[in-house]
């Protein structure tokens, strides 16, 4: 029943308080709750597209900042922190976890670390804000780091056929 906006305890209160007859007629609101979230209205749509060009372009500002064999992930998840900071926006989620920097081979979601971004890594970043204490974005990009010599990535599939 989260979407009701009850925890379980707040409902078995509730429960106990309204009596078994009405207890009875209780019903969960959670597919009117999405069905409404859902809808959103010409300027919240433009809201979202703002904050989703600021989540994007936060993020390419950050990718800028790399010095290869210096940055750590952990620095650029700083420089992300601070831009928010220095807008007044918040955490599009839990800020503990907001946002996610991985470089290197072993990629994924987890907390940035203190590895050093090297030439020849990819950086994903998982980042989002809220705008208005409402809206949330949440973008995932991705970076290639050129090795010495190197003047553009190359992105290809491989295998057979």
């Amino acid at each position: 029943m989260l979407a009701d906006g009850l925890s379980w305890t707040q409902r078995t209160a509730l429960e106990k308080a309204l009596g078994p007859e009405l207890s009875a007629r209780l019903v969960a609101s959670e597919d009117l709750v999405a069905e409404w979230l859902s809808v959103k209205l010409p300027e919240e749509i433009e809201i979202l597209r703002r904050a989703a060009a600021l989540t994007e372009q936060l993020e390419l500002e950050a990718y800028r900042s790399v010095v290869p064999g210096k940055t750590r992930d952990a620095d650029v998840a700083r420089f992300l922190k601070r831009r928010m900071a220095e807008l007044g926006v918040g955490d599009g989620w839990n800020p503990d976890q907001n946002p996610n920097v991985n470089s290197g081979p072993d990629r994924g979601h987890s907390h940035a670390t203190d590895r050093v971004i090297e030439p020849g890594d990819f950086i994903q970043t998982d980042f989002g804000i809220k705008v208005h204490g409402v809206w949330s974005t949440d973008v995932q990009r991705f970076a290639y780091v050129l090795r010495p010599g190197e003047t553009m990535a190359l992105v290809g599939l491989t295998g057979s056929g």
